[in-house]
């Protein structure tokens, strides 16, 4: 799960400096979009939190259903 976010956020944050020029010429030139994910880290903390609590919920319900069988 950890390699998986960590794959994601680099294919997130090279498609951000793909298209940030784009961006900045649709919105305002002031604004980047790869500055603010880099500047706000808590979001990839929260994807990792939630991809485990994921990864926990559902192998807790593939073992219980087939420990049952």
């Amino acid at each position: 799960a950890v390699v998986s976010v960590g794959a994601g956020m680099l294919v997130v944050f090279g498609a951000l400096r793909l298209f940030d020029g784009s961006v900045q010429t649709l919105f305002n030139a002031a604004f980047s979009l790869s500055t603010y994910f880099a500047t706000h880290p808590l979001i990839f903390v929260y994807e990792v939190v939630g991809v485990l609590f994921l990864t926990w919920i559902s192998s807790a319900l593939a073992m219980r259903k087939y420990l049952r069988a």
